[in-house]
């Protein structure tokens, strides 16, 4: 699931938005998704070997940045267009993509939500 996390914030807003139901927030599904699996996982991961302490960092920048952006309490952050068009959005995929590459993935694009 953080995999997946991780592949939705580091895809471009599109298909990151075509990914999610419509009817959903998507930028405040996208951070609290994230912030609950890693969460979880953390410890487990960490102390099975499934990820380095490093790659645990570069998850964790992703986070601590959505935390930043929440504690801006700027509702304009939470919308499809801020996905679109804001700068911090921006930093935020380059982080996961970042995050993704540290863990030996490349960008798999979401796949479209159906019903």
């Amino acid at each position: 699931m953080l995999l997946r996390d991780l592949q939705a914030l580091a895809a471009e807003p599109e298909d990151t938005i075509n990914a999610y139901d419509p009817r959903c927030p998507v930028a405040d599904d996208l951070a609290e998704d994230l912030c609950e699996h890693l969460r979880i996982v953390t410890e487990t991961c960490l102390e099975e070997g499934l990820i380095t302490a490093q790659q645990l960092a570069n998850i964790r920048l992703v986070d601590e940045l959505l935390d930043r952006m929440s504690d801006r309490h700027d509702p304009e952050l939470w919308t499809d267009e801020a996905l679109r068009t804001r700068k911090e959005w921006s930093e935020v995929r380059a982080l996961a993509r970042k995050a993704l590459a540290s863990l030996g993935y490349d960008l798999e694009p979401p796949p479209r939500w159906s019903m």
